[in-house]
């Protein structure tokens, strides 16, 4: 803190602290607010809420129907009313999009940009409406009612956005992944079962799921209760598990 300081005495200390074991959900929704004197007259449509189901945000899913009647209805419930009232405040007028972290039922908002984000041609494709093409037509000056999209659309199937990297194609890339976007591309699994929605994802980018084979796992010290149950599924599945000795002791005494 000292050396800042001095380095930059006129410029604040910012100090960041990291939410633990939180789940990211991004909401593309698109509103018309700005073209009325009273924005809570405006129309606002969420297209989608789109789960990352790893914490790199590599892989994401967007929640079908039946998400509605479990326990994440109320978190969804809490993002939804948040997405409104931001975008009734900044006056919308098209596409936005809001980046949330989920622990447990409390909401983070991390941040809202009152713009189309790259998630929105993958929603639009799993919900079969053109989110892009309605947003365009709302900035020239059309309102949502005029346009007939005035309510959100739950479908009954799992939509898996995965990421397609260059790794293959080109040679000598270095494939440890750090906060920069390196994907080149993305392809979407759909079914009506999630894990067969990530199954057609992973084939679809020419990472075709092992049903059989040896598995390394090395995790830090935070993580070992976590992964022992994915290890034991490993294992019934009849896969090798290979680790390093610390986690070998680990195994012996969870097992």
């Amino acid at each position: 803190m000292r050396f800042a300081v001095e380095a930059s005495p006129e410029r604040p200390v910012l100090v960041d602290k990291f939410l633990e074991d939180a789940t990211e959900v991004d909401v593309d929704c698109i509103a018309d607010t700005g073209h009325f004197a009273d924005p809570a007259q405006g129309t606002i449509v969420i297209g989608g809420f789109l789960e990352h189901i790893e914490y790199a945000g590599c892989i994401r899913a967007t929640r079908p129907w039946s998400c509605r009647r479990t326990r994440f209805q109320k978190v969804i419930e809490t993002m939804r009313q948040y997405t409104h009232a931001m975008a009734r405040e900044l006056r919308v007028i098209g596409l936005m999009n809001v980046q949330y972290a989920v622990k447990g039922e409390t909401v983070y908002v991390l941040e809202v940009n009152p713009r189309a984000s790259r998630t929105v041609p993958f929603v639009s494709k799993s919900i079969g409406v053109p989110l892009a093409k309605l947003a365009a037509r709302v900035m020239a000056g059309k309102k949502l009612a005029d346009l007939g999209f005035t309510k959100e659309i739950w479908t009954d199937h799992w939509a898996v956005k995965e990421s397609v990297f260059p790794f293959n194609r080109f040679h000598g890339q270095d494939i440890l992944l750090s906060p920069e976007m390196r994907s080149t591309g993305e392809v979407m699994g759909l079914d009506a079962d999630l894990g067969i929605a990530y199954a057609k994802s992973q084939m679809a980018a020419n990472a075709p799921l092992p049903l059989a084979g040896r598995v390394f796992i090395s995790v830090s010290d935070a993580d070992k209760k976590q992964v022992a149950a994915i290890a034991q599924q490993f294992a019934d599945l009849a896969f090798e598990i290979v680790s390093t000795p610390g986690r070998q002791k680990f195994w012996r005494k969870w097992d």
